[in-house]
């Protein structure tokens, strides 16, 4: 990253890590700055959404969905959607209501255990 500081992929693995590591104002900076250098990077928008899920904070992480939803195709964006860091949200019913309103075609991924 100190070498490539501006290749989204390597600053979205560490975002990743802090994610996983429950530090979330970090991983949310991380995962900003790939937005404000490549917003068209997918990504960083659907694990911005997976750092409001994992904290309960469904407004936002729909927010975030939604926004990752208009760089990527329904098939792309199905697969984020199956990640199971969704499942904290995932039957909440504004999130079927989102799934269903991006993608009506689309199967709402059900809840990986």
């Amino acid at each position: 990253l100190e070498r490539n500081p501006n290749v989204p992929s390597s600053r979205n693995n560490l975002a990743v890590a802090l994610l996983r590591l429950n530090r979330m104002p970090e991983a949310r900076a991380q995962l900003q700055q790939i937005i404000d250098l490549a917003p068209e990077y997918a990504a960083a928008y659907f694990n911005m959404a997976i750092t409001y899920a994992l904290e309960g904070q469904v407004a936002e992480a729909l927010a975030w969905i939604k926004r990752g939803a208009g760089h990527c195709t329904p098939s792309i964006c199905q697969k984020y959607l199956a990640d199971p860091d969704f499942n904290a949200v995932r039957t909440e019913p504004e999130f079927q209501e989102l799934v269903c309103g991006l993608y009506p075609q689309m199967t709402i991924p059900a809840a990986k255990p």
